[in-house]
């Protein structure tokens, strides 16, 4: 459910809400991770933003 509302918040170019709202999942047991971040189309616009490196880590 909150990767979908990541997800909004990517579409409708609000990448701080989104990096906010994945970096509680990356701290506890879900599918989300890191390399999942990194390859998923939809959060493409977010790999420009500052704050996704340090979510994400290095490619």
């Amino acid at each position: 459910m909150l990767t979908r509302l990541a997800e909004i918040y990517t579409l409708v170019n609000e990448p701080e809400e989104a990096l906010g709202t994945l970096e509680p999942l990356l701290a506890i047991p879900s599918w989300i991770s890191p390399g999942e971040l990194r390859s998923d189309p939809v959060g493409a616009p977010l790999r420009i933003h500052p704050g996704f490196a340090r979510l994400a880590g290095p490619a």
